[in-house]
């Protein structure tokens, strides 16, 4: 063998060597935490009122007397809650001592005394390429243990995550991150994507935080329950806020007669006619959107809106007979111009938004059908006002493919709909 080739052969011996001992050494440490963690690691499951399993998640035991920590989602809409492991058997949950939606985290108390309890380390010395094990119920497989890395640190609104190349699955929620050292670094909140490979861990710190400004109190499922109720309610109207601030703006009739949110795209067409008697005034308005295949003022509208109201000469009322022959004829008049249609269903519902018709009782016809003009079916809502003040029509036009945008144009519409009157 020449000098090149000894060089070779000690080089390669020196690699076995380095990389041979480095997987023995992981398997060791990994095992070892897995043996000192396994009997502290439950499952989590939560039940509705009628006893039917709502999700399964992960949780680890934080002290001795009966304190587990999981994921505020695991449990946050049950009625009943049970924990599990070979190790401590199968417990009821008291309720929960700790909790924060926002950082999904929750802190559980059962009936238990001499718990094998994981002792919690400090986040913030977490190190980047970090060694890492979570252990959990992915798919409600229990104990299931993965080792891994700590990938990156993500920033999260106004918080910190800790990304981890560990395998994360359903069931891995509000399992335990542990160190090399054994102590829990983070507690498995997330995975990324559909694939298992990527998953986020709340960092510890922030549970420890909570500990020592000390338990908000106990709280039952049942008045878990209501406040999650209260907050997803409260949230849920923001989300509306903003959708709305973002995507829609304020139309006001040029005659003062009514207002109404539009989409801040659309196409905006309007006109006001007066009968040659001097008696009635005709008000149309049509929206819609830039790629509407149709959209004529006076004829027929593809997709969008299109509102028209009559108003008798200032100081005058509709009387009772023009009303009904008036609203007796609007299927009629909807099918005779569109003979593609048909008439599907009407409903009686109050006026929601604001101004003088406020609480007034209206009438939501629904059609559906096809013009031989358009590439697909139709459908129409059109909510008809019968007052002596206004004939009001509204009607929401959409293809088939855009339901969702129809309900949410009548959602807001009624919401923001405001009639002002002459």
């Amino acid at each position: 063998m020449n000098k090149f080739g000894k060089v070779q052969q000690a080089v390669l011996v020196l690699m076995l060597a380095l990389f041979g001992s480095g997987a023995s050494a992981q398997e060791d440490w990994v095992a070892s935490v897995a043996q000192r963690s396994h009997s502290a690691v439950v499952t989590v499951v939560s039940y509705d009122g009628d006893n039917r399993q709502l999700s399964l998640g992960s949780g680890f035991v934080i002290r001795e007397d009966g304190l587990i920590v999981t994921n505020y989602h695991v449990i946050k809409s049950a009625s009943a809650v049970e924990v599990a492991n070979p190790s401590i058997g199968k417990y009821r949950v008291r309720g929960v001592v700790a909790f924060n939606r926002d950082l999904d985290f929750a802190v559980l108390k059962i009936q238990a005394d001499d718990l094998t309890a994981l002792p919690l380390g400090n986040s913030t010395q977490v190190r980047l390429g970090e060694s890492i094990v979570a252990i959990g119920n992915p798919k409600g497989l229990s104990g299931t243990v993965s080792a891994g890395l700590i990938s990156q640190f993500r920033e999260e609104s106004s918080y910190r995550m800790l990304q981890i190349s560990a395998p994360i699955y359903p069931g891995n929620s509000g399992g335990p991150l542990i160190n090399r050292r054994g102590e829990v670094v983070g507690i498995i909140t997330a995975r990324v994507g559909d694939g298992p490979t990527l998953g986020l861990a709340l960092p510890i710190n922030y549970l420890h935080q909570a500990l020592q400004r000390g338990m908000a109190g106990f709280h039952t499922f049942r008045e878990l329950a209501q406040l999650e109720t209260q907050e997803s309610g409260r949230e849920k109207e923001e989300q509306i806020k903003r959708l709305i601030t973002e995507n829609f703006r304020g139309y006001q009739d040029p005659r003062g007669l009514f207002k109404l949110l539009l989409p801040r795209e659309w196409k905006i067409q309007q006109d006001a006619v007066r009968s040659t008697d001097g008696q009635q005034l005709t008000t149309t308005i049509v929206a819609t959107p830039g790629e509407a295949e149709l959209s004529e003022l006076h004829g027929y509208v593809s997709e969008g809106l299109r509102i028209i109201a009559l108003t008798p000469r200032a100081g005058n009322v509709w009387t009772p007979a023009a009303l009904g022959n008036w609203e007796k004829g609007v299927v009629k008049d909807l099918l005779t111009a569109n003979p593609g249609f048909a008439h599907t269903k009407s409903e009686r519902v109050p006026l929601p938004g604001d101004g003088r018709l406020k609480g007034e009782v209206a009438t939501l016809h629904h059609f559906v059908g096809e013009d031989r003009r358009l590439s697909e079916p139709e459908k129409t809502v059109k909510l008809v006002l019968a007052h002596p003040e206004v004939i009001l029509s509204i009607e929401f036009i959409a293809p088939t493919s855009k339901i969702q945008m129809l309900d949410l144009m009548q959602i807001v519409t009624l919401l923001s709909f405001s009639w002002n009157g002459q």
